[in-house]
């Protein structure tokens, strides 16, 4: 088993492995050049792709850290933008591993919160020490999570 950190994100292995996971959503995308086109603009994205020893994606998480400012404060955040874990490798701790790299890259950067949104795993994170934030409201009107780190 081996972990890559992405950057680039018309990386075969990635574009492979996110397109399984659109297609476990069953959600459709008409130009994926273009998403990943998107993804690549966006600038700061990270994704860290766990494959097998046969080579096999285990899965992926793509993050970035994002600054949220009014006019007295400013707070980096780390985003966990996506999260994707392939059926045959679920329920081996692969998901927490996964998610702790993302949790040390935003100390590393120093950023002390993380936060996340999930209609499918919320205990999951809950066990992951994520709490539910009733004051966070998101676009896609999933439950989100924080944490904070360290």
């Amino acid at each position: 088993m081996k972990d890559c950190v992405i950057t680039d994100f018309f990386d075969p292995r990635f574009q492979t492995a996110f397109q399984e996971y659109f297609k476990e959503l069953e959600i459709k995308i008409n130009n994926w050049d273009n998403l990943f086109d998107e993804i690549n603009k966006e600038k700061d994205n990270v994704a860290i792709l766990r494959i097998a020893e046969d080579n096999k994606v285990i899965g992926f998480i793509l993050f970035k850290i994002e600054i949220f400012k009014n006019w007295f404060f400013e707070e980096k955040i780390g985003f966990v933008r996506e999260f994707w874990i392939s059926r045959g490798f679920r329920k081996k701790g692969h998901g927490s591993s996964l998610l702790n790299l993302a949790e040390k890259y935003f100390v590393k950067q120093e950023v002390y919160k993380s936060i996340l949104t999930t209609d499918t795993a919320p205990n999951f994170y809950i066990k992951q020490n994520y709490i539910q934030d009733f004051s966070y409201s998101a676009k896609n009107k999933d439950q989100v999570f924080v944490k904070l780190l360290k």
